[in-house]
């Protein structure tokens, strides 16, 4: 449906956005993505079949670039 399209285009369009914005990586992204729809490490381990500890990597790296300390935080900004 043309509703579900425009969100589809729009959510590209905010994880653009937020990249640019805080210089993450393409992976980095994919992460905070999984974030913002409040999953767990290990979830997104799964998910992007990575381990538990990459995962945790590119989190220190999402939120040292966001200038933020926790996910809440950094899931904050990325959703302004």
């Amino acid at each position: 449906t043309p509703r579900s399209s425009m969100s589809s285009a729009n959510r590209s369009d905010r994880r653009s956005h937020v990249r640019a914005k805080f210089g993450l990586t393409k992976r980095e992204n994919e992460i905070l993505a999984w974030l913002t729809r409040g999953k767990s490490d290990q979830d997104i381990a799964e998910i992007c079949r990575i381990s538990r500890r990459t995962v945790e990597k590119h989190c220190e790296n999402i939120f040292r670039k966001s200038g933020v300390e926790t996910r809440t935080a950094a899931v904050i900004k990325a959703l302004e």
